[in-house]
């Protein structure tokens, strides 16, 4: 008995190796080196440490206990789900690399860079409110623009500063630092808005949630609160996405190397995920006419923290 039980545990944990494998959204996307130099609070390992233990009823949701300070006041038992069913198409992403029961390939392949979406809520003051992972955004930023870009890494931010907007786009990229929002100065967060050849629909995420480029918000990680900008728009199915100065504001640079003649821009990244509890709240219909490079700063910063303060009392 004790011999067929043993042949039965063997033959179970060897279909669970052989289904992991199978996966492909898991850390093997990382290169050893990216591995070794992540960031062990929330970034990969065991996962980060939840606000109160799991329970047979379907309870409020729980920020990362770490954060729970910077959120205090947010009543999260009156939240609801944005909508389910959307919810489920990033977990279903993350285990199969399906999204609206399209197979995803290429870059949109999760392997590298799960979306780890814990929940997706509607906040009693009507913000919007979601926890995942932070993938990296050089758009706008130096080296896109002035250095090397990439498949992915384009000078263009889907946001153009009102000015801009009647230029051309060979005046935009050749005086990029007016036109577009740039990733190395500016905190800001992408939308998953952008379906390409897909058949899905790509603007789901702000038909369901109103949330529109030019919108604030506020990153929240661990005892951190950046107010950013909604700048860009990102993969339809990827979600939980910032800017170098959104990495910098909550004290985990990206940055390898700042250019030698003006370090406030970098020109070689640590492009990896921050792997998890990452709070981004964002509040539709909160767009700031008139940003300038000047100005978008201090704007947002105004703005999106008095919105916070409001989510609180609400």
């Amino acid at each position: 008995m004790r011999a067929a039980a043993a042949f039965r545990l063997r033959t179970l944990l060897a279909a669970a190796a052989i289904f992991a494998s199978l996966s492909g959204c898991n850390t093997a996307g990382h290169s050893s080196a990216d591995m070794a130099g992540m960031e062990r609070s929330g970034e990969g390992g065991v996962p980060p440490e939840r606000g109160a233990p799991a329970s047979t009823a379907a309870p409020a949701y729980q920020p990362p206990a770490a954060s729970r300070t910077a959120l205090a006041g947010i009543r999260f038992e009156a939240a609801t789900p944005v909508d389910p069913d959307y919810e489920r198409q990033f977990t279903l992403y993350d285990t199969q690399d399906i999204f609206r029961g399209e197979t995803m390939t290429g870059y949109r392949r999760c392997s590298n860079d799960p979306n780890r979406l814990e929940s997706l809520l509607r906040l009693p003051s009507g913000a919007i409110l979601f926890e995942s992972k932070m993938a990296l955004d050089v758009d706008g930023g130096y080296r896109p623009c002035a250095g090397s870009g990439g498949a992915t890494n384009l000078c263009p931010t889907t946001f153009v500063y009102p000015a801009a907007k009647a230029w051309s786009e060979a005046k935009r990229k050749s005086r990029w630092p007016e036109a577009y929002v740039t990733s190395d100065l500016v905190p800001y967060v992408v939308l998953p808005i952008a379906a390409g050849s897909y058949a899905a629909e790509g603007r789901e995420f702000t038909r369901r949630t109103g949330v529109r480029i030019g919108d604030v918000g506020v990153i929240v990680y661990k005892d951190k609160v950046v107010p950013v900008l909604v700048a860009d728009g990102g993969p339809h199915n990827k979600i939980g996405e910032g800017s170098l100065a959104a990495f910098d504001g909550i004290g985990v640079s990206r940055c390898a190397r700042r250019l030698a003649s003006d370090p406030r821009f970098c020109e070689r990244e640590k492009n990896y995920s921050l792997e998890g509890a990452v709070v981004t709240v964002l509040f539709p219909g909160s767009a700031i006419d008139g940003l300038t490079p000047d100005t978008v700063n201090a704007a947002v910063r105004a703005k999106a923290l008095a919105l916070f303060a409001a989510a609180k009392r609400s």
